[in-house]
């Protein structure tokens, strides 16, 4: 000890403190024998002489006011006894403590000389600490004592910045030892741990980069187990240079690098029982990789990113590849690889990698589970396993580099959809445990499986939501995500190039594994020629080509798809670069060649080699493949030094005898076949002098046959023992997917990954749905099939929504066959409410994105709710109620259907009775069934009634299951979604709703023609009429729900309409009797025309659909005529303007005639809409050339029906022949360019077309039984001809045509003996005893017709027979003289029945035409033949007709005239409507020529 002037004393203070720790320290050891009382000064122990001197010096210091000399000499004394075998445990831990003291209150001052000494000698002291045991508790103290004073000198002062790498490193070994030694208390093993992790921590925040590059760490020893032994030896010193570190730099990088190599080999470590090692060694590598600093150092330094990716992560995955690895080091290790994951950054390419690929599916796949519990795990480990893959996963942003690294990269297996598919298979596996024997366990496994079921299906739900998350949120990552960070960039249309040529390549890659390879290298490049990754083609028959008609490009891309193809059987790449050919030989050649075989060993090469293939199995093929491997080894290997690799090879058949050789040695080894396995002498034997007659070293062959022996050489991807070595992890370090890829657009990368995963969670959680026990667990399924919903909107996909909807319909349990208690059943079962809700959520959230398949499901779920009376009651209203368009005339509601049962939904009437249901003999089978249930009621309510027959009846306990039921569809708001809400649907959803309604209606009716058409009408079993009652019902609510759609949306009519139109042809075409639908049909169709009869673009399609409604058979159109005529009705008084096309107004007035034929109030609303039509406005657009014929058949048709209606539709009649002049008028002016030809057509057709069938018609109608319809046809008829405004439109051959056409016929049928009047006549003379006051009363009517007829034909002769008789040629006025006398004739006949006072009245009418005849100069004696003939005729009634002629004519006043005709200003003809025409025949003894006229 030396001590020093100085000029300022120390102060006491270090000087006491020193003095203190002294006399403590020796007075504990004075109880000790070795160290008693002294005797003499000469026998004091060097041990205590040395803390006496300690103290002395001390004392002078103080007294002299002189300070201490260096710190070393401070320390000396303590550090002796620390290290001295003498002391014992006692003392040195004394020792220990008073060190550490010191160094805490004394060293730990600024600029005191030799700190940095006296440090490293206190850490040189610990590590090389030695003491005699005692006790137990005292040889702890000691370890304790040793961790305190390397913690306080490391970490408790400022002079430990001052120590070396060496010197941290030694710090660091020391506590490892203690902390390693076996039989530490807890307290000792905590301590030392978290002065451990205090070191670590402050070693990596207060590291400095490297100043003079890597060199400096050329020093460092590799890895091996001589570290770990090290490591292990207790109370021996560690040589810094056997270390590797330098005892200059001061808290170098090179002790960081140091640090992390002894931590790995600590979890390298696999000695039995070595768990302590592992998990210290782990819990260090976390504590490292926390760090704050560690992520900077890692991206300066290449030496510290070098060991940790390739011996910290080879490890730590080795780790969890090891099944038998307990729960606690499985739960670090999954730490620490994440932390790696994170520190690593872009250079993390291999860890992820060979997570996804390897460890991921060990704790994922249930076969790989299995596989852990043979080796002893229990379920905590898997338990921790998936809880560590859920922080991956998790992770914001790793999916997508994860998608961008591997799914992209055609080199690599996919990651991102592996993934989901082993989630997908976890989550559907909760069965596996039904092997297994004990009960117990079956229980166990059953409940960790059911666990993990719900951990998958809970991370896949994760995952969308993660995915949803990027695609909305515009915050940046966690992570340094950036190009200058090392991170590589790629954007998403290249990395889907790079996606899309993996997926041709894999295909290339099936088909060169389905083929075995046989093909070679020929085939090979022609597959990928196909899909043009080299931009060429095969020319077609260049099947036998040589190698020069292969590019050096085609042959290292074959060469490169056969290496890095992960997708490819080993054992077709074997056969393929077995072959003998030119292409497959050159393709083998550049297949070895492209393998690294500088370094390693001889064993290394050819194990590398041999695992990137399988061989096969004849030996010609494999000397092929193994010469061709030695000459590339050889090639390779001769330029360097001899020695270098262990071997020196002089040929390259020297190297191809060795790999035969070796191949040789695995098969006898390996092979279980082989009994007698061959002995390293006997490999040894074998190849003596291969190496051109000189042996190869035993050493190196030694060293061979150890290799195999103790690792066979496998094909990669098939070791089962997942070992990873070194050598293993170096391949897969060589092939790094580094640096990461990262996609520069998240949202897509999401939307890619969601594309990947969204089929899987939705197959989760469907299993989930059907395997849950509770409401939460299905509760959770929902939600998760709500989240793929919502993430498919955002990503704007349509398949995630559709495969939504699908499971949840399915978990409704509403698909199934419909039974008469699922009613009951849903409204009693929780699930199915929540499934039905969350569907219809789903639909009203996600609308826009669903397609066909999502609507089917629906509407399915929709029919069975229909089919069960669970839909709500906007639904019921819409369903069996003619809307608001259908009213009659007033605008009051129309009668109840005839066709609907009394329950069925909408109506409203009462029951009808047996016989109004004899045109329906579909409802009249319902209605029997209804029947048989409420036949014994008694007094039943009227709800009870109205019930559907198919329906069980309910207890109060059903009955309240059912209102359940029905409330619960009444929350989910079906209505809305499916009818209001549609018109904000965009127009793909709205086509895809419309299309799956068209299809499901499709569907129903094909399954209901496979079961033979429509139901038999006979006692025929219950289960027919259901399927029939089922099909229409459900085809009901398909034709108003798409009429509904219809009319809501009639701004998109172009796409709701052909859907529409095609589901009501197919209704109403095969029609053959009234049903429910055929109604709805036809209700439904006149709604729509009324609605949107305006709109051009469908005019025509609805006008040709309503032409079905003619074709009906009138059974069927009677059941629906009280619609039918109420929509005609509407459509004219709405639509008459709009309909332009003739075929459209032919269709409506043949619909209108058709009322005509129905039940009342049918004929009333149709003869209204004819009333319309001849209105002014109206017969404007209806009334015309082309419609005429139509319009007068359809009146006469309403003439022909009841006799109020009748006497209205021959007004309707005058009307229209009124109008004939505005028709005529109209066609001649379409013909306006050609006038003559015009007049001449119009002239021609006048007749023929227009005044002939109408007037026909009324004459028709003027022949009617009913009297009062007949008088009131024949005034109709007198008064059309007595208008001047008609008449004068005929000319003389016209007038002639009237009378020859028209009046004459009618007379003939009215006088004729022959005619009608008289056969009936007959008849009733039969019957007037008993219908006396009947038959008087059809004689008086008879006989105003006839007097009414006659006074019309005597009245138009006397006003047109001098025009026609100047006018008409002699022949033609003969003709008609003669047919015109007839009608007299006829009528004076006794046998006519006329009455005597009608005859005396026909005599005075024939007088009057003969007197007026002959006073004109018509009948006079020099016409000799007309006087004649008439003198014949009527010689019977007037004998004496030349008599009269010649005397005075008679006074007119006894002559009955016609009728005055009225004025045409009196004619209201604004009133008319239309009626058919009625085909009339000329009379049989009219000749034709007198028809024809000839004017003069």
């Amino acid at each position: 000890m030396t001590v020093s002037k100085v000029e300022s004393p120390l102060g006491g203070t270090m000087t006491v403190i020193v003095l203190n720790e002294a006399r403590t320290l020796l007075a504990g050891m004075r109880k000790n024998a070795l160290f008693s009382p002294w005797t003499a000064l000469t026998n004091e122990h060097t041990l205590v002489r040395g803390l006496k001197d300690l103290t002395r010096w001390a004392r002078d210091c103080e007294s002299n006011s002189t300070k201490l000399g260096g710190a070393l000499e401070v320390l000396n004394p303590f550090l002796d006894i620390i290290t001295s075998e003498e002391a014992n445990s006692i003392i040195t831990s004394s020792a220990l403590g008073a060190c550490e003291r010191i160094i805490a209150r004394v060293l730990d001052q600024p600029g005191l000389p030799g700190a940095r000494e006296a440090l490293q000698s206190v850490l040189s002291a610990a590590s090389s600490c030695k003491y005699v045991p005692t006790e137990t508790s005292q040889d702890e103290l000691v370890s304790l004592g040793i961790i305190r004073l390397i913690s306080v000198a490391v970490l408790g002062t400022a002079h430990g910045a001052l120590l070396s790498d060496a010197d941290i490193g030694n710090a660091i070994l020391v506590i490892m030892r203690i902390h390693l030694k076996g039989r530490n208390s807890a307290v000792l093993r905590a301590v030392s741990l978290n002065v451990l992790e205090e070191l670590v921590a402050h070693l990596v925040e207060h590291c400095t980069a490297p100043e003079h590059g890597p060199e400096q760490f050329s020093n460092l020893a590799p890895l091996t187990a001589d570290l770990r032994k090290i490591i292990l030896q207790v109370g021996q010193e560690v040589s810094p240079r056997g270390l590797g570190l330098s005892k200059v730099n001061q808290w170098g990088s090179a002790s960081v690098v140091f640090v992390l190599y002894v931590l790995s080999s600590l979890v390298g470590t696999l000695e039995t029982g070595s768990i302590t090692h592992k998990v210290l060694g782990l819990r260090l590598l976390d504590t490292a990789l926390s760090s704050r600093k560690i992520d900077s150092l890692v991206s300066r330094i290449d030496a510290l990113r070098q060991t940790l990716l390739k011996e910290c992560s080879r490890v730590v995955l080795g780790i969890l590849v090891d099944r038998s690895e307990e729960a606690t080091v499985i739960s670090l290790a999954f730490g620490v690889s994440h932390l790696l994951m994170k520190t690593l950054g872009p250079h993390a390419g291999a860890l992820i990698s060979f997570l996804a690929r390897v460890v991921f599916p060990q704790f994922l796949v249930s076969e790989s589970y299995v596989s852990l519990e043979a080796h002893g795990n229990d379920h905590a480990a898997r338990e921790i396993g998936l809880e560590a893959i859920s922080t991956f996963v998790m992770q914001q942003g790793f999916l997508p580099i994860l998608y961008a690294s591997m799914d992209c990269n055609p080199r690599s297996t996919d990651g991102v959809r592996l993934l989901t598919e082993d989630l997908k298979l976890l989550a559907q596996k909760c069965e596996d445990g039904e092997t297994d024997k004990k009960e117990d366990r079956l229980h166990s496994t059953l409940t960790h499986q059911r666990n993990a079921a719900l951990w998958a299906t809970e991370h896949l739900v994760r995952i969308t939501e993660n995915m949803l998350f990027l695609s909305q949120s515009a915050t940046a990552l966690p992570l340094n995500l950036c190009a200058e960070c090392g991170w590589k960039v790629e954007s998403m249309p290249n990395l889907r190039d790079r996606r899309e040529l993996k997926g041709r390549l894999n295909h290339v890659a099936r088909k060169f594994s389905q083929g075995g390879g046989k093909t070679g290298g020929r085939g090979l490049i022609a597959l990928l020629r196909e899909i043009g990754p080299t931009g060429h083609r095969l020319s077609k028959g260049n099947t036998k080509s040589s190698a020069l008609d292969y590019t050096e490009q085609e042959i290292m891309e074959a060469v490169t798809f056969l290496k890095d193809n992960a997708g490819l059987d080993k054992a077709a790449i074997g056969v393929a670069l077995s072959e003998p050919d030119p292409v497959s030989q050159k393709i083998l050649c550049r297949f070895c060649r492209s393998f690294d075989l500088r370094s390693g060993s001889f064993i290394d090469c050819i194990r590398r080699f041999l695992e990137s293939f399988r061989l096969p199995g004849e030996a010609q093929k494999i000397d092929r493949i193994m010469h061709s491997f030695a000459t590339a080894y050889y090639d390779q290997t001769e330029s360097l030094e001899r020695g270098k690799l262990g071997l020196s090879l002089r040929s390259a058949d020297a190297a191809f005898v060795l790999a035969f050789s070796v191949v040789m040695l695995n098969t006898d080894l390996h092979n279980s076949s082989v009994r007698r396995k061959m002995t390293l002498e006997d490999f040894i034997r074998n190849n003596r002098g291969i190496n051109d007659g000189e042996d190869l070293p035993r050493s190196s062959l030694e060293e061979i046959y150890r290799s195999i022996e103790a690792n066979q050489i496998r094909i990669t991807g098939e070791n089962k023992s997942l070992d990873l070595s070194l050598r293993l992890w170096d391949s897969e370090v060589s092939l790094e997917l580094s640096p990461l890829v990262i996609p520069k657009d998240w949202r897509e990368a999401a939307e890619d990954v969601f594309r990947l995963t969204w089929n899987a969670t939705t197959k989760a959680a469907v299993f989930f749905l059907s395997d849950a026990h509770d409401s939460t667990g299905f509760q959770s399924a929902l939600e998760a099939l709500l989240t793929v919903a919502r993430c498919g909107v955002a990503f704007r996909t349509t398949e995630p929504v559709d495969a939504v909807l699908d499971a949840l319909c399915e978990a409704t349990g509403l698909l199934k066959r419909p039974h008469p208690v699922d009613a009951l059943r849903f409204g009693m079962t929780i699930k199915a409410q929540m499934a039905t809700v969350t569907m219809f959520g789903v639909a009203r959230e996600c609308g826009d994105w669903v397609r066909s398949t999502g609507w089917e499901s629906i509407l399915g779920c929709l029919v069975r709710l229909h089919l069960l009376d669970l839909l709500p009651n906007e639904f019921k209203t819409m369903l069996g109620t003619y809307g608001d368009e259908l009213v009659d005339s007033t605008g009051r509601p129309l009668p109840p259907s005839k066709v609907l049962p009394v329950w069925w939904p909408g109506t409203s009437q009462s029951p009808p009775s047996r016989g109004s249901w004899s045109i329906d003999p579909f409802t009249t089978t319902l209605f029997s069934f209804l029947s048989l249930a409420v036949e014994d009621s008694g007094n039943a309510s009227a709800q009870q009634d109205r019930s559907p027959p198919h329906l069980p009846s309910e207890s109060p306990d059903d009955e309240d299951a059912r209102e359940l039921g029905q409330r619960c569809i009444s929350d989910c708001h079906v209505y809305e979604i499916l009818v209001e809400d549609t018109r904000f649907l965009s127009i793909e959803s709205f086509e895809s709703l419309l299309q799956a309604l068209t299809r499901l209606a499709l569907r129903i009716t094909l399954s209901e023609l496979e079961r033979g058409g429509t139901l038999q009408h006979t006692s025929t079993a219950k289960a027919n009429m259901d399927d029939s009652k089922d099909y229409q019902l459900t085809l009901s609510l398909l034709l108003d729900l798409l009429g509904e759609l219809t009319l809501r949306n009639r701004d998109r009519l172009h796409v709701v309409w052909p859907h529409c139109h095609d589901l009501i042809i197919r209704t109403l075409a095969p029609a053959r009797e009234a049903t429910p639908s055929l109604e709805r049909a036809v209700v439904n169709l006149l709604r729509i025309a009324i609605r949107c009869l305006q709109r051009d673009e469908i005019r025509d399609d609805l006008l040709r659909t309503l032409n079905l409604l003619v074709k009906l058979p009138l059974p069927l159109a009677s059941s629906v005529s009280t619609p039918l005529a109420a929509g005609v009705h509407q459509i004219v008084k709405v639509h008459s303007s709009h309909i332009h096309s003739t075929s459209g107004w032919h269709t409506i007035l043949s619909v209108i005639e058709g009322c005509a034929r129905f039940a009342d109030p049918a004929p009333r609303l149709g003869f209204e809409s004819l009333q319309f039509l001849l209105h002014a406005k109206a017969a404007r657009h209806s009334l015309r050339a082309e419609t005429f014929s139509v319009f007068l058949d359809a009146v006469h048709t309403f003439a022909s029906s009841t006799l109020p209606m009748s006497m209205e539709a021959i007004d309707l009649l005058g009307q229209m022949t009124y109008r004939i002049g505005d028709v005529t008028g109209s066609r001649q002016s379409e013909g306006a360019g050609d006038q003559g030809a015009a007049e001449s057509n119009a002239k021609e057709a006048r007749w023929a077309e227009y005044w002939g069938p109408n007037l026909m018609a009324i004459s028709q109608l003027c022949r009617d039984d009913r009297g009062d319809s007949r008088n009131h046809a024949i005034r109709t008829l007198e008064e059309i001809l007595g208008h001047d405004g008609v008449t004068s439109q005929f000319d003389w051959d016209e007038k002639v045509m009237l009378f020859q056409i028209v009046l004459i016929p009618l007379a003939k049928d009215i006088y004729n003996p022959d005619g009608r009047f008289a056969s009936r006549a007959t008849v009733r003379r039969r019957l007037e005893t008993q219908l006396a006051r009947q038959v008087e009363e059809e004689e008086s009517s008879e006989d105003k017709t006839r007097s009414l007829l006659m006074s019309l034909i005597t009245k138009l002769y006397l006003e047109h027979y001098l025009g026609m008789f100047h006018h008409l040629d002699q022949a033609c006025f003969d003709g008609f003289w003669r047919n015109l006398l007839r009608c007299y004739l006829d009528a004076l006949n006794p046998e006519s029945g006329s009455s005597m006072s009608l005859c005396t009245t026909f005599t005075e009418h024939l007088k009057a035409i003969l007197r007026v005849s002959h006073e004109s100069g018509i009948l006079v004696q020099e016409r000799e033949e007309l006087w004649s003939a008439t003198r014949r005729d009527v010689r019977s009634i007037i004998p004496n007709l030349s008599d009269m002629l010649s005397r005075p004519p008679v006074d007119s006043s006894r002559v009955t005239e016609p009728p005055t005709v009225p004025d045409s200003s009196a004619v209201d003809v604004d009133t008319a409507s239309a009626s058919p025409s009625v085909g009339v025949s000329s009379p049989e003894y009219l000749p034709v020529d007198d028809v024809r006229s000839s004017s003069t």
